[in-house]
Formats: structure tokens, sequence, C-alpha cells
């Protein structure tokens, strides 16, 4: 099934962007037109000078959002959910339209919907506020509040998206990508997980050398395998079982840092005017 905005999902788009009749510089230095377009989206191409009326506006973000939803319809469509509804949708296009559809494609938000996580993937919105201003990365009140709005529509009240919506401001044109959480390397986690694991592997090592010891000299039955080697010291055993549960316990927490490093994004929250403003 085709999916497309609904007429809600488009007036929430048009109040977030805000209809400038002339090229101007958007908070982030691109030069923007009409309802948030920008020679990035495609044509027209946005040259300093140039004038469109609300229906020329209006006609260029119909074709930008069509952009963005055929787009974005390829990316979902295997999505581990049984329907992406309406609102979901909206939101979506929202995003991609204004941080683009190769930042959407790499994003968490995407992930995360992709393996049915769909609170996760509006969270995952939060994280998409920052855009350089003057030659600094920063948190944009309005990119906040936009992130807020769509994260809302998502989970399908367009009342808290409305609202929002006209407070935002001008929009950036240009969204920085979230920050990733430290590195493996530098993980405190990670590396405590490591050295438990490793510490673990050691343990059940010097126990099975111990049981190997002495299980070379003992002929068991596969009854005796799965039990106590008739002879094996208790302390020997104790020491492989202890080992490998710490290793298997710290591998486990070492994969799910692992994943967080590769996954989850910083979300900062403190803002400035869309201007650079404190």
């Amino acid at each position: 099934m085709t999916l497309r905005t609904t007429a809600a999902g488009i007036a929430i788009i048009k109040e977030f962007e805000g209809f400038v009749g002339k090229a101007y510089l958007c908070p982030a230095g691109v030069l923007t037109i009409g309802y948030g377009h920008t020679s990035a989206a495609g044509l027209p191409q946005v040259v300093k000078g140039m004038l469109i009326n609300r229906q020329r506006a209006e006609e260029i973000l119909r074709a930008d959002v069509d952009v963005f939803e055929n787009a974005i319809e390829k990316l979902i469509e295997k999505a581990k959910v049984n329907v992406v509804y309406a609102h979901e949708f909206d939101a979506l296009v929202s995003l991609a339209f204004n941080i683009g559809v190769g930042a959407f494609a790499k994003s968490t938000v995407l992930k995360r919907l992709l393996r049915g996580d769909k609170k996760g993937a509006a969270d995952a919105m939060l994280a998409w506020n920052k855009a350089t201003v003057k030659g600094a990365k920063v948190v944009l009140t309005g990119l906040n509040r936009r992130r807020q709005a769509e994260r809302a529509l998502f989970l399908g009240d367009y009342k808290v998206a409305q609202a929002i919506a006209p407070t935002c401001g001008p929009m950036p044109q240009a969204v920085c990508a979230p920050e990733k959480r430290e590195p493996m390397r530098k993980s405190t986690t990670g590396n405590a997980a490591v050295a438990g694991g490793g510490a673990g592997v050691l343990v059940a090592y010097e126990g099975a050398k111990q049981v190997l010891a002495v299980a070379g000299d003992v002929r068991s039955s596969a009854a005796d395998a799965a039990g106590l080697i008739p002879g094996v010291p208790d302390s020997a055993a104790l020491l492989v079982g202890l080992g490998l549960i710490a290793a298997v316990g710290f591998g486990i927490v070492w994969y799910r840092r692992w994943r967080k490093s590769r996954e989850d994004e910083v979300q900062e929250f403190e803002a400035v005017d869309q201007y650079g403003a404190a």
C-alpha cells in the first residue's frame, strides 16, 4: 500500500517551516525559500533575491514532500511491524524533510522502527536537535520543539504537535547528526566487562586443567561426564562452573554496551535560540 502524508501532516510541516516569500539564509546558513525549500531538495534552485508567492511555495512543498514520501516508503518497507499508521508516517516525513533522507537512512529512528521498536524510534527523534551556528554545533530551541512535536505526532497526538508547531521559529535546513555514546575503548562498563570476562575464562581454564589431569586416569560413562567425574575435586568443578558463568555473564554485559555504542545517540536539551544567542 502506498503511504502518503495526510493533510494534517502537511499542515504541521508548513507550520514548522513557515512561509517566506524571499530567499533567505536559515539559522544554519543554507539559502532557503517558501516552506523550507532548498536547492538540495530539488528544483527550483534557490538563488539570492528569488521571490515566490504562497501558491508557488505550496506547489514546491508538495513536490518536495513527494520525494521524501517515496524515499521513506522504500526504507521502511521491511519494518518488523504490522502496519505503519498515518500519524507515524507524517512524523517520519517531517523529520526526514528537516534532516535529509541520507541522515534519516542512517538514524537510530529508522533502525529501531525496522526492528519493531516504535517507542524507541519516537524517543530517538529527540536527539536530532543540533545545527552548526557561527561555526559551533549547538542545540537550538526550534529544533528541540520540532523534535518534541514530531515525537508526539509519531505517537498519535496531533493536538500536541499542532500546538507546538507554530512556536518553533525559523528552521535550520542543515541539522547535525547526533553524537553516539562514547566508543567501547573509552567505556568503563565495556572495559570492566572485558576484564571480568577474561578473569572468568582464566578461572574456567584453571579448573579445566585440574579436571583433565584427573580425568586422564579415569574411564567414565556419559552419565559420569554429565555429572561429577569420579576422582575430580569439587573445587575444580566449581572453578569451571563459576568461570564459565562469569565469562558468559560479562560477555552479555559487553555485548549490550557494544550495541549501545553502535546505536544510542546522546540527547542534549539545553538550547539556545535560533541564531545562537543565549
